[in-house]
């Protein structure tokens, strides 16, 4: 149970990192170093992504008894989905996420992190959404 308690603080405060660089990000005072603090959302969100996923296969095998038999990303948010911890919009958005963190960590292009940036505000929502959601 300790360690679903720190899987859960560690998405809390990357979820805090993250929030803190989309606020950055999206501020007018800072247009002038845009793409920088965009780059630094994109990490954040990559981080942040990855634990929230450690963190819903976690909370499965604890609260719910159940040990996923995936180790990927996608496989667990489906695993989450059948367990119905999250809906099929959240798995939607998030897979789309998964999808989107995936793209970057491979190439970077201009306009994948533009297209990401858009996307970045939702992803967090979501995100929060669930880990606030999820009682530990």
């Amino acid at each position: 149970m300790e360690e679903l308690r720190l899987k859960k603080e560690i998405v809390l405060k990357a979820l805090d990192t993250y929030k803190e660089a989309l606020g950055i990000m999206n501020d007018p005072q800072y247009k002038e170093i845009y793409r920088t603090t965009r780059d630094s959302t994109i990490q954040r969100f990559e981080y942040t992504i990855d634990s929230f996923c450690k963190f819903l296969k976690i909370y499965m095998q604890y609260q719910l008894g159940i040990t996923p038999k995936v180790d990927s990303s996608k496989g667990i948010l489906r695993e989450a989905l059948n367990a119905k911890i999250i809906t099929d919009d959240e798995f939607e958005q998030l897979v789309e996420g998964v999808s989107d963190r995936n793209s970057t960590s491979h190439i970077y292009k201009e306009e994948i992190a533009e297209i990401l940036a858009f996307h970045l505000p939702k992803y967090y929502e979501t995100m929060y959404d669930i880990v606030h959601r999820l009682i530990v």
